[in-house]
């Protein structure tokens, strides 16, 4: 995996407890492998926080739509970036046994809907990781 920027977070499920690490291209190679989930988050960008843009129904509808691709495919893009995130933050967890556990706890949706979010964070530096040590003013 290449060298690029990471941004770690912990991350506790029940009794599960564990680091996820992201970086721009494990988010890539998630796309790549669902392109269909990136048509989406790119169509959605343009409406974000834009409400005038869907006074057209039919953009409306496409936003539906487009909801129902993002519930569908981002299972499949967590199941598919989580072990690259366990591997960069150095985390070695059983994920069949995860995915029964979040599963039979009804955490899964969340649990998704959290790691997809947090992914997305691999197109941004961390700014969590490097913290000031003096003060900076500029006049």
């Amino acid at each position: 995996m290449e060298t690029l920027r990471k941004n770690t977070k912990h991350c506790s499920v029940g009794e599960y407890d564990f680091d996820v690490a992201i970086n721009r291209q494990i988010v890539l190679d998630g796309f790549k492998q669902f392109p269909s989930l990136w048509k989406v988050v790119a169509h959605n960008s343009k409406y974000s926080g834009n409400v005038d843009a869907l006074e057209d129904i039919s953009a409306f509808t496409d936003l539906l739509e487009a909801n129902d691709i993002i519930e569908e495919v981002t299972p499949k893009y967590v199941a598919y970036v989580l072990p690259k995130m366990l591997e960069l933050a150095g985390e070695k967890i059983d994920l069949d046994a995860f995915y029964k556990y979040i599963v039979d706890n009804e955490v899964d949706d969340e649990f998704n809907y959290a790691i997809f979010q947090f992914a997305m964070l691999g197109f941004t530096a961390d700014r969590s990781e490097k913290r000031a040590k003096v003060k900076m003013s500029l006049k």
